[in-house]
């Protein structure tokens, strides 16, 4: 099966690898192996593999000039370009089902597009489709243009089994530990068709810590299964401590997966604010990452904890992750599913785009020192030049500068 590829242009200020105060640097590098294009400035570096649009290290540049631990999930095994597997060659090293070519690439932070799981199990692996969709199998070229002290990555691809286009910029700019990301999905079917968008963003060791590693958001309720009437499913959140039926108090805002455990439940945003947000972070590593998005265009996260439990292969037993799956589903079950069941919490799990009809979205990354006794996230705001976080106790406000904002 023949990909598309993605063609990208990379808009820098030069091609020095380390960044001063005042420019962003762009290096075409590698990442585990793979090939890879960085973007640095004084207070960060971000890592895109070139097969798949992986989104496979993040690094803080801390106040001492040293790197922070990158926090994005890095498989046990050795990946290759997803755009080069074959279930010939390489079954025996990531397996030959619909999870195979995910399987053969997965690190980090990638988008699920345009479905959310698996594909129509009567048709879709053998019409050659994967879990989780079609954008991240395909190869991203790379073109390079000076332009400024920042930089801005434009990628462009048509995906040849689903007949959509997608357009992305990654922006950074000087002595800022924030990146913008702008999408553009385009449906080149001349029919109106039902989708899903989700950025599946998987964090690994040494973040990840069983008790040490937590999350944050502004989660208004949680369902712990995919029967939208389940009574499991909780109505009220007082974030970050869940009662379930029966009385057992859980903290659903920490990794808390024993050896062997793992599992999946879903995170129904504030339906009340504009804005969205998300921050995992570890105290003990001193490092926050924070994602920031449009509430109407990602109403969801999914919270996948994973140490150790899943025997499939390749992952072997020896897999330790947490997912963190934000946008228009709850579930990865396929659009079909998703259209039987209906809404969950009175809110759609999928969306519609109409024929030649374009969408377009964006969000921020961005990345803080924390000191070891940080208490977590209270609440988030995105103000003129600045992101502000409230820490939990102290009622303190953190700023991190930025002059991105998510208007439409």
């Amino acid at each position: 099966m023949k990909y598309a590829v993605f063609h990208i242009i990379l808009i820098v200020s030069c091609l020095s690898f380390h960044a001063v105060s005042g420019q962003v640097s762009v290096i075409k590098s590698e990442c585990e192996g793979r090939e890879a294009y960085s973007l640095q400035n004084n207070k960060m570096r971000i890592s895109l593999l070139t097969g798949g649009g992986f989104i496979a290290e993040l690094r803080l540049i801390t106040s001492n000039g040293n790197e922070s631990v990158n926090p994005m999930f890095i498989p046990h095994y050795r990946t290759i370009d997803p755009h080069n597997y074959t279930p010939e060659l390489h079954k025996d090293l990531y397996g030959s089902d619909i999870n195979g070519r995910l399987m053969a690439g997965y690190m980090g932070h990638f988008l699920c597009f345009p479905y959310f799981g698996d594909p129509n199990p009567e048709w879709g692996e053998k019409c050659g489709h994967s879990t989780h969709g079609e954008a991240f199998a395909v190869k991203y070229e790379i073109e390079k243009e000076s332009k400024g002290p920042g930089a801005v990555v434009r990628a462009s691809a048509v995906l040849p089994l689903t007949k959509y286009s997608i357009k992305r910029s990654l922006t950074m700019l000087p002595g800022q530990s924030v990146v913008l990301v702008n999408e553009v999905i385009e449906n080149l079917e001349s029919v109106d068709r039902p989708y899903q968008y989700v950025q599946h963003l998987t964090f690994g060791l040494p973040f990840i810590e069983k008790g040490k590693t937590f999350v944050d958001a502004p989660v208004s309720r949680i369902a712990f299964s995919e029967q939208k009437d389940d009574p499991l499913n909780q109505n009220r959140v007082q974030w970050p401590v869940t009662t379930m039926e029966g009385g057992n108090v859980i903290n659903t805002g920490v990794f808390g997966s024993d050896k062997g455990e793992g599992g999946y439940r879903a995170w129904l945003m504030d339906p009340d604010r504009e804005l969205t947000w998300l921050t995992i972070y570890n105290p003990g590593l001193k490092l926050l990452v924070g994602y920031i998005f449009r509430k109407d265009e990602n109403p969801w996260i999914g919270d996948w904890q994973e140490n150790q439990h899943a025997r499939g292969f390749p992952r072997n037993g020896k897999t330790i992750a947490w997912g963190l799956e934000v946008g228009t589903s709850p579930f990865p079950s396929g659009i079909k599913q998703s259209i039987e069941r209906g809404l969950v919490f009175d809110t759609e799990t999928y969306r519609w785009i109409g024929a030649g009809e374009k969408k377009e979205q964006s969000y921020l990354i961005f990345l803080l020192e924390i000191d070891v006794d940080f208490k977590g996230v209270k609440e988030l705001k995105l103000e003129k030049g600045a992101i502000t976080l409230t820490e939990n106790e102290t009622t303190k406000q953190i700023n991190i500068a930025s002059d991105f904002t998510l208007n439409r």
